[in-house]
């Protein structure tokens, strides 16, 4: 930039204007910062604008001194790495820095202008060095704030290669332990757990693989019991089906000796049926029989009654007679 010690010079000469020049201009690159949707985004409220404007009014004066010391260089790269921390692109650290420059060359001139009949080196060639080397300090400025800018960005980027390299190495190491596991697993050995130290955001993998084995260890382990006691179960029910068997066996020979039985049994029934139904015909023939001898007793009682009827008379008539018979002998 051929920024000799010349250039500084003349800046120095500068410094007194741009400290008073600079709040006229900052209060106009805030009016835009105000009016841009993308900028005003960044400023909360008007105190956080108030204090970054006096934050790069002492800026802009110790850009005036020249001295470009390493706590000027610092103070620069910080800016760069607050633009890269907030998001705030270059190509707006650009605008608002052409804005403000435009209006400290445009005072500038006018000052220049202004009293150019009470400064003898006030010449156009004396200007034009004034400008150039205000723009030349305001590029240096730039350049250094920017490229700290990228430099930050570039090593965000490396650390998130870096970090997304370690992820992955971490994944593959994980994924490896896991895929052992599986294999240990699938081969039977339901005692296998994931023993390999892994990174923090696999603990939980880790974690969670080693509990899902040992639950699958214990069902496996029910499973297993549950069979013993059903194949015990088992044997001790064939034990009780050949009993069963054999117990059935000589029920159904004693069955078929009740079944003999009952068939005699069922035989003399038959036997006692008959004789208990011609015991009923003899009964009945018997109670017919009673029932005639009872009407002929009636009836011979009813004769006798009769005939006891028939007596009486006769004895009357008899008397009668006797009686004729006395009164006839009596006439005679």
């Amino acid at each position: 930039m051929q920024f000799d010690e010349r250039s500084r010079t003349v800046l120095r000469d500068l410094r007194p204007f741009l400290k008073d020049a600079i709040g006229e201009a900052l209060t106009g690159f805030y009016d835009q910062v105000r009016a841009t949707p993308e900028t005003r985004k960044f400023f909360q409220d008007e105190r956080l604008i108030d204090s970054a404007k006096r934050r790069q009014e002492t800026h802009w004066d110790a850009l005036a001194s020249a001295e470009y010391s390493d706590s000027y260089a610092q103070a620069v790269k910080q800016v760069g790495k607050t633009h890269a921390r907030i998001g705030l692109e270059p190509r707006w650290y650009i605008g608002g820095y052409a804005l403000v420059t435009d209006k400290l060359l445009k005072l500038i001139v006018s000052d220049r202008q202004s009293n150019l009949f009470k400064r003898a080196a006030a010449s156009p060639e004396a200007l034009g060095e004034t400008l150039g080397v205000l723009v030349k300090a305001v590029l240096l400025d730039m350049d250094l704030a920017i490229s700290t800018y990228l430099e930050e960005l570039e090593d965000r980027r490396r650390e998130a290669e870096t970090a997304r390299a370690e992820l992955a190495r971490q994944q593959v190491e994980a994924l490896q332990a896991l895929t052992v596991s599986l294999g240990e697993i699938s081969g039977g050995n339901l005692t296998t757990r994931i023993d390999r130290e892994l990174s923090a955001d696999f603990a939980g993998l880790k974690n969670d693989f080693n509990v899902t084995a040992g639950k699958l260890q214990d069902i496996i382990g029910a499973v297993i019991a549950s069979m013993q006691t059903i194949e015990s179960g088992n044997h001790e029910l064939a034990q009780a089906s050949d009993d069963l068997a054999r117990r059935t066996e000589q029920q159904a020979a004693s069955l078929e000796e009740t079944t003999a039985a009952l068939a005699q049994i069922t035989e003399g029934v038959k036997l006692t049926t008959r004789g208990v139904e011609q015991a009923r015909s003899v009964a009945t023939t018997a109670t017919r029989d009673a029932a005639h001898t009872s009407e002929i007793v009636s009836k011979s009682k009813a004769a006798m009654e009769e005939i006891k009827k028939a007596t009486a008379q006769i004895g009357q008539i008899t008397d009668v007679i006797d009686e004729i018979a006395f009164q006839t002998n009596l006439l005679a």
